[in-house]
């Protein structure tokens, strides 16, 4: 174990942390796009709770650690390239459900959760959360709000700012902040929800969030329109200008 990983290792247990060279290879491949060539990481670190990332941040501000954010990986080539990362730091085990309001249409999850997991668990009581990232099988939150990454179903129910009622987050000095509230109704205030959604980690690292939900849809109808491009583009004005709303135009 190297010397920033032997520091890091009184905060969380053992099994949560590696040396890049005992990580998955699958991880290795997943981190490789986030990071300039030549310049791999020390260690990689999965807190199991919010105050252990605090802490963990903490540490890495005294010690002037370089980190990179992340939740399971799926979208880190999608931002810059890090330079002279000492630690990656992700959010993967902070996977829980905090708290679902199924009368007021909330519910409130850790950053690490998988959106796929997530709706699995809403669709048992006729909900779901309207997001259709790239790779919703392997995407948590945190990752879906830090890129931004609503999908095709933005075209009717919004992107992730519109649904995004609240958010808990690490500060870089390690303190615990959040914004808004788990009800539809917030107080007035900085809405720190958008100014987050899109930030790539560069603002703190989520620890969790709050989201308005919806019904899921009785029925659903997917129309496949095959022609030249100007048809088509006249036909999707058309659909956009009558009485129709559809789910998304891809």
């Amino acid at each position: 174990m190297n010397a920033i990983a032997s520091t890091l290792e009184p905060i969380v247990e053992n099994s949560n942390i590696y040396t890049w060279e005992n990580l998955d290879p699958s991880w290795q491949e997943r981190i490789k796009p986030a990071i300039a060539p030549d310049t791999l990481p020390k260690s990689i670190i999965y807190p199991s709770t919010p105050e252990q990332l605090a802490q963990v941040i903490g540490l890495a501000h005294s010690q002037h650690y370089h980190l990179l954010p992340c939740g399971n990986g799926s979208k880190l080539g999608w931002g810059g390239i890090g330079k002279d990362i000492d630690v990656v730091v992700s959010t993967k085990h902070l996977n829980q459900i905090i708290d679902h309001a199924v009368g007021d249409l909330t519910v409130t999850v850790e950053a690490g959760v998988k959106l796929a997991d997530l709706q699995a668990i809403l669709s048992k009581t006729g909900q779901f959360l309207a997001l259709d990232p790239a790779n919703p099988q392997e995407a948590t939150i945190g990752g879906i709000i830090a890129t931004a990454d609503s999908g095709s179903l933005s075209q009717r129910y919004g992107g992730v700012r519109d649904m995004l009622l609240g958010i808990s987050f690490v500060r870089s000095d390690g303190q615990i902040a959040k914004a808004g509230g788990r009800v539809v109704k917030n107080v007035a205030g900085y809405d720190l929800m958008k100014l987050f959604t899109g930030s790539y980690g560069t603002l703190g690292i989520i620890t969790q969030a709050t989201f308005r939900l919806y019904p899921i849809p009785q029925a659903a109808e997917t129309i496949v329109l095959t022609g030249e491009m100007d048809g088509i583009a006249s036909a999707v004005k058309t659909v956009l200008a009558s009485a129709l709303t559809p789910t998304a135009l891809t």
